[in-house]
């Protein structure tokens, strides 16, 4: 029997091949280079076959075979290159494009596919010059125009990102990716209804899109808009039902209106999918703070596991000792480091940035390490009053405690604890000798790294608060805060009750602070004051389902829809305080009490009345009301929370006195003394690093 010839074995596996019938096109092929074992194109076209069925090394066996029987295969090297890609094995990529471009200089796709793995390998000035080449040789491919926008966006340069994804849209207007990646360089940029609507035509391009229905669930979270988020938070779980983020952000919504049981759960799975992410895990510890049935062991821990689970496999830069200070020069000023998330116009910064002003510049030289995502007007006067400003947003913890510790920092302080955008790891690697936490969050971190925690002996009174912390408590006499009040504020009107002719309770806190126990106590005085109304205040309120929570209860409760107005998130600070005007006491929630909610209230001449639980969380409303001097809004239980209520409401002359007096007085009180919070920290400060 003659032996099959080459082109007959050639033009069979190519008729194979054309009818889709790859396993019978493999054969014939394989039969090929049984006999030809040099054909390059039989070896070109087995390494397509098996990278069309995913079989990447085999692939790349017949690829390189086909380049040693054919050096100047240019269809091999390219399809090297893409192999190699998709496994992420980037050199050998750049290797098998470098080739192809030596023998075809003007290849637009192989010069489009080098300059993404260049990109990829975080060579960005190289990617860029291979990929304005792609774009002058193929000025067609919108890929490529995508791509140098990419380019772009990773330098910095955001405008001429957006120019070039437009670009790419121009070339090809169902582009997905384009107009995906365009909606979050819009989002960092503030035009939150442009990358909505850019976020929204990659869905109708291409409606499994995880990463445009993720990233349209962020942004029609920041603008309100929570049960479409939550609507594409659920889409986008069902197109990658194991993505944590998308579980994450659902439960972050969740929480916003007020649904913290679905809130924990959809953490919880957070927190399964992806066991090392800290800030996932973080998101949950915060969720955890706003339930009262859970016991201070079972929550204290739960704040431990985290520990274990992510930070104790860090290796400390230093030795995880606090007594080990450095040895300090003579006469030479400490060096103290804060690091937070929120230098900017946040609820932290209100109470930090008075502190940082009234401290004594000539003991300590303050290093601020911001990782805030967005400055303001806030941000540029905490960076003018600190000595020294670094930007770590876009540092591995890692490589930011490497650089607090080359800074020599003596005493380093977290303003975050586990709220959004904590840096805690950082801690873990032990930059600093001496290590604090403050303000940020009401509860320990769990991290044995940490070794102080400020706070005050009513937030945390002496006994069994020091018990549930792993770090040591320091509490600063007359509260640990110190509240400047906003730059530019309207003054306090008269009580709205000489007008409205009834009383008007207010809460203008976080709606998941707000239970439905908290709802059923709000009611229960509404009930006592007849003619009274209600007004709540939360970015919760933005959504339906979030309006829907509180009126469902309140109307269970007996309260009429008419008694009470549910408002969501106002413009400005200036409108937002003006809406107190409105009311003439303010409620205070349990077991999560207000904290800038509060002071805001007594800075516009509303009292605040308020019920101390058993922790630090449902304490802080009796702290700020104790330092303040009103110790008589202090419920002594719940039934005295609502009596104080009632009563206060039943003497419309003492409010007028309140409101002309409240702003003032606080002034005056040790809440607004950011001398004597700062005196007190330099004075631990002192006693901390001195010689033992």
């Amino acid at each position: 029997m003659n032996s099959p010839t080459l082109e007959s074995l050639h033009q069979a596996a190519f008729a194979h091949l054309q009818a889709g019938r790859m396993p019978e096109a493999e054969a014939a092929l394989g039969q090929l280079i049984q006999h030809f074992p040099q054909h390059a194109p039989a070896h070109l076209m087995l390494g397509a076959i098996a990278h069309k069925t995913g079989r990447l090394p085999l692939a790349v066996e017949h690829l390189n075979r086909a380049i040693a029987a054919d050096p100047a295969a240019l269809d091999a090297y390219f399809l090297s290159g893409l192999v190699h890609q998709q496994q992420r094995q980037l050199p050998q990529a750049i290797a098998a494009y470098r080739r192809l471009l030596s023998l075809k200089p003007n290849d637009g796709k192989a010069l489009n596919n080098l300059g993404r793995a260049l990109l990829d390998l975080g060579q960005l000035a190289d990617a860029m010059q291979f990929l304005r080449r792609a774009v002058e040789v193929a000025p067609q491919n919108a890929g490529a125009w995508n791509n140098l926008a990419e380019a772009y966006r990773i330098s910095g340069d955001l405008s001429a990102a957006i120019v070039h994804y437009h670009k790419a849209i121009a070339v090809d207007a169902n582009c997905g990716e384009a107009h995906c990646n365009l909606g979050t360089v819009l989002s960092v940029c503030g035009q939150s209804a442009q990358a909505i609507a850019s976020f929204e035509r990659a869905i109708a391009i291409n409606p499994r899109s995880f990463n445009a229905r993720y990233n349209l669930a962020r942004n029609l979270q920041d603008s309100g808009q929570l049960d479409e988020a939550i609507q594409q938070c659920q889409l986008a779980i069902e197109v990658r039902p194991t993505a944590a983020d998308a579980h994450n952000l659902l439960g972050i919504t969740y929480g916003i209106m007020g649904e913290v049981p679905l809130c924990i759960a959809s953490q919880k799975t957070a927190v399964k999918l992806q066991p090392d992410h800290a800030a996932n895990h973080s998101n949950l510890l915060l969720s955890l703070q706003y339930r009262d049935d859970m016991s201070a062991a079972d929550r204290f821990t739960a704040h431990r596991q985290w520990n274990e689970q992510h930070i104790e496999r860090l290796t400390p830069i230093l030795a995880n000792d606090s007594s080990n200070a450095r040895p300090r020069e003579k006469n030479k000023r400490l060096r103290i480091g804060y690091v937070s998330p929120n230098f900017n116009s946040h609820s932290v910064a209100y109470f930090f940035e008075p502190v940082l002003a009234a401290r004594d510049r000539t003991v300590q030289e303050v290093f601020c390490y911001s990782n805030s995502k967005h400055a303001d007007h806030a941000t540029a006067r905490i960076q003018a009053s600190t000595d020294q400003w670094r930007d770590i947003t876009k540092l591995t913890d890692q490589a930011a405690a490497q650089l607090i510790a080359d800074d020599r920092i003596d005493i380093l302080i977290d303003l975050a604890g586990h709220t959004s955008g904590n840096r805690l790891p950082v801690f873990g690697y032990r930059p600093a000798p001496i290590q604090m936490t403050w303000i940020g969050y009401p509860d320990t971190t769990g991290m044995t790294a940490i070794d102080c925690r400020l706070t005050d002996a009513v937030a945390d009174p002496p006994g069994a608060a020091d018990s549930w912390h792993t770090e040591k408590l320091l509490r600063i006499h007359g509260g640990c805060w110190a509240y400047a009040g906003p730059g530019v504020s309207p003054p306090p009107s008269p009580p709205p009750a000489i007008a409205n002719g009834f009383i008007t309770f207010g809460s203008f806190n976080n709606l998941p602070k707000v239970t439905p126990q908290v709802l059923g106590i709000w009611a229960e005085i509404l009930h006592q004051v007849p003619t009274s109304r209600l007004i709540m205040k939360a970015a919760g309120l933005r959504g339906r389902m979030g309006r829907e929570f509180v009126a469902r209860h309140l109307t269970q409760f007996g309260i009429a829809a008419h008694r009470f107005d549910l408002l969501g998130w106002a413009p400005s600070t200036a409108s937002h305080l003006e809406l107190y005007n409105r009311i003439d006491i303010a409620l205070d929630p349990f077991p999560y009490n207000g904290t800038t909610t509060t002071c805001e209230a007594l800075w516009m001449g509303v009292p605040v009345i308020t019920f101390p639980g058993n922790r630090h969380v449902a304490r802080v409303g009796a702290s700020l009301l104790t330092h303040c001097g009103f110790t008589r809004w202090i419920g002594s239980d719940l039934q005295d929370y609502k009596t104080k209520a009632i009563e206060l409401a039943g003497d419309v002359g003492q409010l007028m006195q309140i409101r002309r007096i409240l702003r003032d007085v606080m002034m005056s009180s040790p809440l607004c003394d950011a001398k004597r919070v700062a005196g007190q920290l330099e004075r631990f400060f002192a006693e901390l690093t001195a010689p033992r």
